[in-house]
């Protein structure tokens, strides 16, 4: 995860060694209804938490990298983190108060902190 070179479109992709991830995936084909999971959710929405949790953990290894930027703004078309420069040229351009919200999140956030929480796990 910490290699550079590993990019998030990879790292998704490996997460197709989970195959449990599947269960999100059934469909009408198999003649059963599946529209909600046990929390009342559809599993369309517990698939994109449960992908995003793992984008989280993605994010969080790599905050000397490029985490910083990928958590707070996410990615581009090509799955690269939208660069913090972009989002403060959004913001002037459009007064967006989403984009200023992130900003205020990658300037202001204890990333120490989430830091600590992997090395406290033993994780690093």
């Amino acid at each position: 995860i910490t290699d550079p070179s590993y990019c998030l479109k990879q790292y998704f992709e490996d997460l197709s060694t989970f195959p449990e991830l599947n269960l999100y995936l059934l469909d009408a084909s198999d003649g059963i209804t599946h529209t909600a999971s046990s929390s009342g959710r559809s599993i369309g929405d517990e698939y994109q938490r449960t992908v995003g949790a793992f984008f989280a953990i993605y994010w969080l290894f790599r905050l000397g990298i490029d985490g910083r930027d990928g958590f707070s703004f996410g990615v581009d078309e090509n799955w690269k983190p939208v660069s913090q420069s972009a989002v403060l040229d959004e913001a002037a351009n459009t007064g967006d108060p989403v984009a200023k919200k992130r900003l205020a999140f990658r300037d202001d956030a204890n990333w120490d902190y989430f830091q600590g929480l992997l090395v406290d796990a033993g994780l690093v």
